[in-house]
């Protein structure tokens, strides 16, 4: 029974031998407890469910558990752990926001959060995150800045990604860079590292490279432009609050449907919604309807405060153009993001461009607006094109959700897993939908009864 049933017959007979009468009598006599089957050498109905459930047939290596990958490589290598509006407690609409969730988010294992930041309304001028004018409640984004440096380096050591969806004043703006720079210290990598420098070519850094660093992404200034206002800041010249300034195009802006769907227009009817049914209670079908029927993107501010500006550096945003383009000036510091209709479109038209551009710069994936109930899109899909950063809703403990947090155990739950040679050698050529064998890949054939 066990040599047939319990052992995987893909495993090598020299490293993993068939079983024999010696060791199937160590097995008895490490699970049965009772001394009449102990004395026959018998297993009995408890004995046998202890063995199941016991190490010696864990569904994994347990090696496998802890950290065992190559970490290197360069950050575009790895599928990265990450979440998709992490202040959220459940709903998008009418929902909670809390400072919680991105503390249980991070000792999870998750290593990229979002922040959608906004100015705040009251007379502090506290930058605030929520969910736009979607009826979510707010929260401080310098708590937020408190917690994810109480709890980033908690569960892993590797580098935390902050995605700021940044729709502050440049007032505001100021206030959320020095409260980075206060509250991370030495945590923020705020320049470049010394042999990775910002130039075309130039591969991203590791992740051991960048252990125990915080990376901002958010748009960036021209350099030029960035440069020349911090310079006359400094002399006192001039004080940036609401002047336009030329930054590298964001990613959420794209020519297919691909922003993240953002605040909603049409102040009066969203008062009249908020004040016939108030925050804490669910929505009606029909008012969830109508309130999707005026919901569309507002993109992130394209007018950044040169001092966050110059804290971007290997998570760059810019507007995606094209796998051509991509290739052609093979800039791998940016990065573009997709939301799962436009990451689909470019998977069933372009899956082998999809993985080649995955094999030198990172891209994101986050769910469709209409997942107005914080579900979840299967991650697997994109995980196959090698996208990093697929981004979920942790606080829906979907069946998604259960494979990003089952796969992510693998690697000592570091929310780094390096992707497959084929996956990440240029001189390799892999198509995700192709039912072809992987090379040095046995398949495994797994029921259920």
């Amino acid at each position: 029974y066990i040599s047939q049933w319990q052992r995987d017959p893909r495993l090598n007979e020299i490293l993993f031998p068939f079983f024999n009468q010696s060791r199937v009598r160590n097995i008895i006599q490490t699970y049965e407890i009772d001394e009449e089957f102990l004395g026959k050498e018998w297993l009995s109905m408890d004995g046998f469910c202890r063995y199941l459930m016991s190490d010696e047939n864990a569904p994994v290596f347990l090696d496998r558990l802890d950290i065992y990958m190559d970490m290197d490589q360069p950050l575009a290598h790895y599928i990265i752990n990450s979440s998709h509006n992490t202040y959220l407690r459940n709903r998008q609409f009418g929902g909670t926001s809390s400072v919680e969730m991105y503390r249980q988010v991070l000792l999870a294992g998750c290593r990229c959060v979002e922040l959608d930041c906004w100015d705040g309304r009251n007379e502090d001028q506290e930058p605030i995150i929520t969910h736009g004018k979607a009826m979510c409640t707010d929260i401080l984004f310098k708590e937020v800045i408190q917690a994810i440096s109480e709890t980033a380096f908690v569960t892993s050591c590797y580098p935390v990604i902050l995605s700021f969806e940044n729709h502050c004043s440049k007032l505001q703006q100021y206030k959320m860079a020095k409260y980075c720079e206060d509250i991370f210290g030495d945590y923020l990598l705020k320049k470049p590292l010394e042999g990775y420098p910002l130039e075309p070519g130039q591969p991203l850094p590791s992740p051991n490279l960048l252990k125990y660093k915080i990376l901002i992404k958010n748009k960036r200034l021209k350099p030029e432009v960035e440069k020349q206002q911090l310079e006359m800041i400094q002399k006192g010249m001039i004080q940036i609050i609401n002047e336009d300034s030329e930054v590298i195009e964001d990613p959420n802006i794209v020519a297919t449907v691909d922003g993240e769907e953002g605040p909603l227009n049409g102040k009066s009817f969203i008062e009249k919604i908020t004040l016939s049914n108030p925050m804490d209670t669910a929505l009606t079908a029909d008012e969830e309807a109508a309130l999707m029927s005026v919901y569309h993107y507002t993109g992130a501010t394209t007018n950044i405060h040169p001092y966050l500006s110059a804290m971007v550096n290997y998570a760059q945003p810019v507007k995606f153009q094209g796998f051509d383009v991509a290739e052609e000036r093979n800039i791998q510091y940016h990065m573009s993001s997709f939301n799962e209709n436009a990451g689909l479109g470019y998977l069933k038209t372009q899956a082998l461009e999809f993985v080649n551009y995955n094999k030198r710069q990172m891209s994101r994936i986050y769910p469709r607006g209409g997942r107005v109930d914080s579900s979840n899109f299967l991650p697997q899909i994109f995980w196959n094109a090698g996208c990093q950063m697929v981004a979920l809703n942790f606080q829906t403990a979907d069946i998604n959700m259960q494979l990003n947090q089952g796969k992510f155990e693998y690697n000592g739950n570091c929310g780094y897993l390096l992707k497959p040679d084929f996956m990440r050698r240029p001189d390799r050529t892999f198509d995700p939908f192709s039912e072809s064998p992987v090379d040095g890949v046995i398949a495994a054939h797994c029921s259920v009864k």
